[in-house]
């Protein structure tokens, strides 16, 4: 991560990607940092974030970072950052310690990256919000429209696939719209899989997409999905949240 901040002082980058920078820590044989080893850090991640000269910015800063001790350089990153009026994501408390970049809890938020960083893209100066403000952008290539019907959206927890759900049961009858990208069920596509038939039991509803059989759990503050390929190939879940705003 350090490495690619200093790297963009020196060359003109349209965007870096910064994971765990830690310029300045004393690490041997593995031992931890000194308090003074992790001021250092500190110190260092606020100036090279200051001389940020790329047009946006991807960082990842787990606040339980064992080479940074005792320190969340987050907040302050975060400040300095939307001063300089840039896209910026910022992941933070959603993955844990030095390797969060590399985890699993990372996955959907590499995927949301993808989107963020597309130069085709044109996301607003500020903080970038996954799960939330790239939704747009994946209705509009997936071809999804919940036109105000319940709808979650979210990720694969193993792979980042994107994918969405619209409620549009009535009058007894239970109907899904599947919504997809990027490798769910066709590699490097998206499409939606409109007016399924399902049947609803509680909170749980259930429905069929040719090659795979899906189920959805709503709950209040989102909905968890389960893919079962009918080709009996590994499974994939999502947490998903609701689709806010009108689209």
């Amino acid at each position: 991560g350090a490495i690619a901040l200093r790297a963009d002082d020196d060359f003109p980058a349209y965007a870096v990607i910064a994971m765990a920078p830690s310029i300045g820590q004393e690490v041997m044989a593995g031992r931890a940092p000194t308090d003074r080893s992790s001021s250092s850090i500190e110190h260092n991640t606020y100036t090279q974030v200051e001389d940020l000269k790329a047009s946006r910015a991807v960082l990842v800063l787990a606040p339980d970072d064992e080479l940074a001790l005792n320190i969340d350089r987050a907040p302050h990153v975060r400040e300095l950052l939307a001063a300089k009026s840039i896209p910026f994501l910022l992941v933070d408390r959603q993955v844990h310690g030095h390797g969060g970049g590399y985890s699993a809890e990372f996955i959907p938020y590499g995927e949301c990256a993808t989107w963020f960083l597309d130069p085709d893209r044109s996301p607003k100066p500020g903080d970038f919000h996954c799960y939330r403000d790239e939704v747009g952008w994946f209705l509009a290539r997936s071809g999804l429209k919940p036109g105000g019907a319940p709808a979650w959206f979210g990720y694969t927890a193993s792979g980042g696939e994107e994918v969405a759900v619209v409620d549009r049961s009535a009058g007894g009858v239970a109907k899904i719209d599947f919504g997809w990208c990027d490798g769910l069920v066709g590699k490097g596509k998206c499409g939606v899989n409109p007016n399924l038939s399902a049947t609803r039991t509680g909170d749980v509803l259930r429905f069929s997409i040719g090659i795979a059989e899906v189920s959805v759990t709503v709950a209040a503050d989102g909905a968890d999905l389960t893919f079962t390929p009918l080709n009996k190939t590994k499974s994939a879940e999502a947490k998903l949240v609701p689709i806010a705003g009108s689209f």
